[in-house]
């Protein structure tokens, strides 16, 4: 119940993200909703709020008198003085924290941003769990999940959240009073995903990933729910 909450409130603060905007106030008394995609010294670069995914819009910065910055909520009078921050596109982590149905372990992940969109990343986690139980019961299982995040308002920003889509698989390993030598067994199935992310700094990444999902366990024949939590540290490059 708890990794189904993270995800609706993922769902929400996407929600949230999808309808806010930056309104730019010109000095001939317009106001702009918009997207800012940056700003240089003379430019502002923006995208129209009802077509994200449209051309980019240019405006000289003497031409406007303030913008307001939705996001953070941040009123800028006569200047422009944001300066977006260009994070890599690639992200390399490990997972100190790492929990699945199975136990708790260690993982790490590779996520590639698609530079046609900012709103679409490739992902692959892998991690390793370990659970032991009175008895001599004991299971080790090492997956791996490779799918595809969606980000609703980009990637480009220091709190960003997105909602996914894996693949699962995994191989295992049972000791019990039934394999006392071991039984190894293969999982697979997909899980809907949430993700948290904290961008530090351009270079330095902090996120918490979780997820639900079904696998079919091969050979006991088995269908079972199965879930993630991994909060994870790395770096953009």
């Amino acid at each position: 119940m708890k990794i189904k909450g993270l995800i609706l409130f993922v769902f929400l603060v996407a929600a949230q993200q999808v309808f806010s905007y930056d309104k730019i106030y010109t000095v001939t008394g317009g106001v702009i909703k918009s997207k800012i995609e940056s700003v240089n010294d003379s430019i502002i670069t923006y995208k129209k709020s009802n077509y994200l995914d449209g051309p980019d819009y240019y405006i000289e910065k003497k031409s406007v008198k303030k913008v307001i910055y939705d996001a953070t909520a941040r009123v800028v009078y006569d200047t422009i003085v944001k300066k977006v921050t260009a994070y890599r596109s690639n992200v390399l982590a490990i997972a100190p924290i790492q929990y699945s149905d199975n136990g708790h372990g260690i993982g790490g992940s590779y996520e590639h941003f698609l530079k046609v969109t900012k709103c679409l990343s490739l992902f692959l986690p892998v991690y390793q769990t370990h659970n032991s139980f009175s008895g001599g019961y004991s299971t080790s299982i090492f997956y791996y999940a490779p799918g595809i995040k969606f980000y609703p308002v980009g990637n480009q920003g220091i709190l960003r959240v997105a909602i996914g889509l894996s693949y699962i698989g995994a191989s295992g390993r049972l000791v019990s009073q039934d394999y006392p030598t071991g039984h190894d067994f293969v999982m697979s199935g997909v899980i809907i995903t949430g993700s948290i992310n904290v961008n530090i700094t351009k270079f330095l990444y902090l996120g918490v990933d979780f997820g639900e999902g079904s696998v079919h366990v091969v050979p006991f024949v088995s269908n079972h729910v199965t879930g993630e939590f991994a909060v994870r540290v790395g770096g953009r490059f």
